[in-house]
């Protein structure tokens, strides 16, 4: 499956469901950031003084993650190195040849992955190995559901990216507590967390 849509669709949401109705079923999931797929296949390769080639990366890898692992998920999934987009490739056909099922979300379709025009053309034939190897699905109704709260009643307003805190850095703070002070009139200089001096709202 190949779940895409702009950020904030429930692609993740989804994927997330989707796991673990597979673990529940007793099969092994083994999950990462494709960039992340990509390091540790390329270590692999490193170790083993590249016996095995991309093939025996591969075994390593996966057994890393569990002998059991019948399915990859890979988040993140897009490419924009032609480097990446030729060893993409040669990955997809391996973990297709094991009859591995691999599940990816993305932001882009798979004909907008590699949008340099000047790459795009020699990705084409991946474009369509990865349309013919996946099951397309576009999620997008319009929504952002990480705005929406538990409005949305699929991210809970405790949990995802609404749900962050708004961090300042000590100096925006002082600065801003002084611009408030300066309306109220009361302001004096005073040392701020950070040892620097700074002027700070509190009344002498």
């Amino acid at each position: 499956m190949y779940s895409c849509g702009p950020p904030g669709r429930g692609k993740t949401w989804l994927v997330d469901a989707y796991v673990r109705a597979v673990g529940g079923c007793g099969g092994g999931v083994a999950r990462w950031l494709l960039h992340e797929f990509f390091q540790d296949l390329h270590a692999a390769i490193g170790e083993s003084g590249a016996r095995g080639g991309l093939a025996g990366a591969v075994t390593r890898v996966l057994a890393r993650e569990g002998a059991g692992a019948s399915m990859v998920v890979l988040d993140e999934f897009t490419v924009h190195d032609p480097a990446d987009g030729v060893f993409l490739d040669r990955v997809l056909r391996e973990l297709d040849r094991r009859r591995v099922r691999v599940v990816v979300t993305s932001n882009r379709l798979p004909t907008e992955l590699m949008p340099n025009p000047l790459f795009h053309g020699g990705f084409e034939p991946t474009i369509d190995l990865i349309e013919r190897l996946f099951a397309v699905e576009m999620l997008d109704d319009g929504r952002d559901l990480r705005v929406g709260g538990s409005r949305s009643r699929i991210v809970p307003v405790r949990s995802g990216f609404v749900a962050g805190r708004w961090t300042v850095a000590c100096a925006e703070l002082l600065d801003l507590a002084y611009r408030d002070a300066r309306r109220s009139g009361g302001v004096r200089r005073c040392v701020g967390p950070l040892g620097n001096a700074a002027r700070c709202g509190a009344r002498p």
